[in-house]
């Protein structure tokens, strides 16, 4: 009987999938821009990309130190735009970017569905990945979207009890890691979790760490010395000079000042002023007792994700791209909404 349902919550799961995927079909259509923003960014995964397809002595580097770039970053991200070949025009680029939209959507989907029915997860989905501000991101070629697709990956298989996954955690950790530095913030929350988890004793949990570590390393190393060996990576140093040659307690209260305002820009809406600023105030109001109210029903490392995250924006001195860097945490924003009413 246990199979039979099992079997029949497998094929609705299947169902809404499909169904999440056609109706995320027209956002690979939708872009707001039809040519390259050739900022440092997109510049940089651009030559990287090409430098896996073919290496040259000649390596283009595109450097802005005020814009906290590095010579060599999102290793991973360059290795996926590497299935494009060469060309300036962006349409291409954005066509995959565009495919690892919806595969994030789905991701995210499949995280909800431990949590919540099928139903609320299925509008939970599209709620985020139908967000004006998800869709304007989309147009350019930037790693958020597949940095969504492995956070949330790496939350699923945590609920599932298989033995095999203690040693993919840690490879998709550190494909995130090298998606964008910012994915530390994750590989953090799980240490915590693996040593204050109850089932283990002192000496599992360090057997789980070495695992973590080793397989971390391992995934890390090959993907910033085997792809673009030539290339020596400074992200470590740029951002720790950054964080530590700018950080102050005024920095940190800007930053708590300034993120609390831009997370409200994801839930505005073309309605009168009041309305707006009334929904706004409403939804910081509900996430705050989600937050709380998830807390003290059940303490996981979703929490320790989300709060670490936070701490590594707010201890970052602004750059002026605090729409991107909110965009991944986003889809947690929405969790602890419902966690509020189930």
């Amino acid at each position: 009987m246990r199979n039979y349902f099992s079997q029949v919550i497998f094929k609705h799961k299947v169902i809404y999938e499909l169904l999440l995927i056609i109706v995320l079909i027209p956002t690979y259509f939708i872009h707001t821009q039809k040519y390259p923003d050739w900022g440092d960014d997109f510049a940089q995964y651009v030559y990287q990309s090409q430098q896996i397809i073919s290496p040259s002595p000649i390596y283009k580097q595109v450097l802005n130190v005020e814009e906290y770039s590095s010579p060599k970053r999102s290793v991973f991200f360059s290795v996926v735009l590497s299935v494009v070949n060469p060309t300036i025009e962006i349409q291409q680029y954005v066509n995959l970017i565009s495919i690892s939209y919806i595969l994030a959507a789905v991701c995210f989907f499949l995280f909800l569905t431990k949590h919540f029915s099928l139903i609320i997860s299925f509008l939970g989905s599209l709620c985020v990945f139908y967000n004006f501000l998800f869709l304007r991101l989309k147009s350019e070629v930037v790693p958020e979207f597949l940095f969504i697709s492995l956070f949330c990956l790496v939350l699923l298989l945590l609920y599932s009890k298989k033995n095999w996954v203690r040693y993919i955690i840690p490879i998709l950790l550190g494909l995130l890691v090298s998606v964008r530095f910012i994915g530390l913030s994750l590989l953090l929350a799980y240490v915590v979790h693996l040593l204050l988890s109850k089932g283990n004793n002192f000496k599992e949990k360090l057997k789980e760490l070495a695992i973590c570590f080793g397989i971390f390393g391992i995934v890390t190393l090959c993907i910033n010395y085997f792809f673009l060996n030539a290339i020596k990576n400074q992200e470590v140093t740029l951002y720790g000079n950054v964080v530590f040659s700018r950080l102050n307690v005024h920095q940190f209260f800007d930053n708590v000042s300034m993120y609390a305002r831009y997370i409200t820009l994801f839930f505005e809406q073309e309605i009168p002023f009041w309305m707006n600023t009334v929904m706004k105030c409403s939804v910081i109001f509900l996430f705050i007792n989600g937050i709380i109210c998830s807390l003290k029903n059940k303490d996981n490392i979703l929490h320790f994700a989300f709060l670490f995250y936070l701490l590594f924006l707010l201890v970052y001195p602004y750059n002026g791209d605090t729409i991107k860097y909110l965009i991944p945490i986003v889809p947690l924003f929405i969790y602890l909404f419902y966690d509020l009413w189930v």
